[in-house]
């Protein structure tokens, strides 16, 4: 669900961008906006860290520990 739509994703004709590939790099732009925000890479879920820094903390058993 976080990758863009196929034409967005796609290797533009023209412009500045001619012929660059943003898929070669979207992993870690997403990875690099994950780690920002203050969510975990893999699973895009907020750390603890993060709930407890808005005050959240009574969600992160049930975001954490869920099965």
């Amino acid at each position: 669900m976080d990758y863009p739509s196929p034409r967005y994703g796609s290797i533009p004709a023209d412009g500045p961008a001619k012929g660059k590939n943003i898929m070669d790099y979207w992993s870690k732009l997403r990875d690099n906006y994950y780690i920002q925000m203050g969510w975990d890479k893999d699973t895009g879920k907020p750390l603890p860290e993060t709930l407890r820094h808005i005050g959240l903390e009574h969600i992160i058993h049930e975001l954490w520990n869920s099965t």
